[in-house]
């Protein structure tokens, strides 16, 4: 039995009335705002007015608008693609593929879209060539041959792609072919349409820590097809008679007169991977590698900007730096899963080449030299850091060590070369890890020795059949040399983005 008491507490109070009714007003006001404004919904919680800005603007002691309105007119980047469902969908099923050790929702857990990664002031003492003023002997005796990293300067003017290779040209004609951005487990590759990625760079990816980002080496199979007149000898081809043409991206770009005497170019369809399309938005990148059986590579970015560290760690040198295993451990730890990416390195082991070298518990001031100096670990390894500009082509040596990031979206073109220079170190080493590959670059060279000076086609008619009769003999000196060994954790890149023997980022 209820107790008269107890009645009045069962009854509802004016005031909680009062305060439901307002709450059904606010559910009911803020769902016709939402039902008239678009709202866009993002995983992470963040402002706005800041959503498109890296790194976002901190500053002590002072409010949310006042940053909001600084960051504004401080950046007039913005949202250029509507990020639909169905490219959030495609990007999610990606990252799942690409990145299975991250959770959907842990890929800037890190924050590092708010720190800054740089280059510091006056550390890019890389020298600067002229692709003009410099001949290309001039060029191998200054830095080919010696093994010195070096930026060209003025290549890409020439190229079609530095007008094509943006983000409107590329998406008009290549927004519907998918371009590779991972692998999975399984090591199948993982691939995106540019209708996809573009709005992904512009939004998701401006928040995560190591974005998703193209590298391919196939993509010369990507093509779309032009209106063109016909030619005055007839249609020959289906496509030719529907005036139709096909343009592919590796007619907007030549390569350079450095480089052009590729001897690997000789062993056809039993060539590796050796040129890769690159783009990708801020902390993208690559993990410290050595490019694969001892090739070196050039890089020329067309949009952009990347941070590059190079290290001299495979030839022997003076010192005792050269062949220190322990030291090589403690500044290139082996890769642990989910933690292959450019933008890792840079956080987590950077930081080491900049104490003094002899903090180190490997290094003496005896074995670094005048104590006084007190070098950085960096500075006695001989570090070298590039900030690569648009424009700009950097030459990366053979047996060179190099991490690289992407500083903000970036469009590149990479290839790795086998020249007449570094022919003994790139033998040595494709004999141990690809021998089949190893015996036919020596029959070509052979053939192409063989040959007269009239049937050489270029870009080997540069040369004499002498020159590649001293390549033989340079080759055939090495029978009794010991193979390099190649190693599967540092001869090739590391990234969300690229298999196990690509290349630069």
């Amino acid at each position: 039995m209820v107790s008269d008491t107890a009645a009045p507490n069962c009854q509802p109070s004016k005031e909680k009335d009062g305060k439901n009714k307002e709450r059904k007003l606010h559910v009911k006001r803020r769902y016709s705002e939402r039902d008239s404004e678009p709202v866009v919904k993002t995983r992470r919680k963040s402002n706005p007015e800041n959503l498109y800005l890296t790194p976002p603007l901190e500053k002590e002691n002072t409010s949310t608008s006042a940053l909001s309105k600084a960051s504004s007119q401080a950046y007039t980047f913005g949202p250029l693609f509507s990020y639909s469902f169905k490219s959030r969908k495609k990007i999610s099923r990606a990252k799942v593929k690409a990145r299975s050790e991250i959770g959907l929702f842990d890929w800037g857990k890190h924050g590092y879209h708010k720190m800054y990664w740089g280059t510091r002031p006056g550390v890019d003492k890389v020298p600067r060539v002229n692709y003009n003023s410099t001949s290309r002997q001039e060029f191998i005796d200054k830095f080919e041959q010696p093994n010195i990293p070096a930026v060209i300067c003025g290549l890409t003017k020439l190229w079609p792609a530095n007008v094509h290779w943006n983000i409107d040209y590329l998406l008009a004609n290549y927004g519907n072919q998918k371009f590779k951005v991972g692998e999975d487990d399984d090591g199948e590759n993982v691939y995106l349409k540019l209708k996809h990625f573009f709005p992904y760079s512009e939004h998701e990816a401006i928040l995560d820590d190591s974005p998703l980002y193209v590298f391919d080496s196939a993509f010369s199979k990507n093509l779309y097809f032009k209106q063109e007149a016909p030619s005055p000898s007839g249609p020959s081809s289906r496509d030719e008679k529907m005036g139709l043409a096909k343009v592919t991206l590796l007619e907007d770009f030549f390569i350079p007169k450095y480089f052009d005497v590729d001897l690997f170019s000789l062993t056809g369809s039993r060539r590796p991977p050796h040129r890769w399309l690159v783009m990708g938005g801020a902390r993208s990148g690559t993990h410290i590698h050595v490019d694969p059986l001892g090739t070196s590579a050039w890089n020329a970015l067309i949009k952009g900007h990347k941070r590059y560290v190079l290290l001299n760690l495979a030839y022997p040198q003076d010192g005792p730096f050269s062949l220190h295993k322990p030291l090589l451990a403690w500044l290139i730890p082996p890769r642990k899963k989910g933690e292959g990416e450019g933008i890792t390195w840079f956080a987590k082991v950077f930081p080491k080449f900049l104490f003094p070298a002899r903090v180190s518990s490997f290094l003496t001031s005896e074995q670094y030299g005048n104590p006084s100096l007190d070098p950085t670990l960096g500075q006695a390894l001989g570090m070298v850091e590039v900030l690569q500009r648009p424009g700009e082509t950097i030459f990366v040596p053979g047996g060179w060590s190099h991490v690289v990031v992407n500083l903000d979206f970036t469009i590149a073109i990479t290839q790795n070369f086998c020249s007449p220079t570094n022919l003994e170190y790139v033998y040595l080493k494709t004999r141990f890890s690809r021998p089949k590959l190893a015996l036919k670059l020596i029959n070509q060279i052979i053939s192409l020795a063989n040959s007269s000076s009239k049937d050489l086609l270029p870009p080997y008619n540069q040369h004499p059949p002498s020159f590649y009769r001293d390549l033989v003999e340079r080759i055939q000196s090495l029978k009794y040399t010991p193979a390099l060994y190649t190693s599967s954790e540092n001869s090739s890149s590391s990234s969300s983005s690229s298999s196990s023997s690509d290349s630069d980022a």
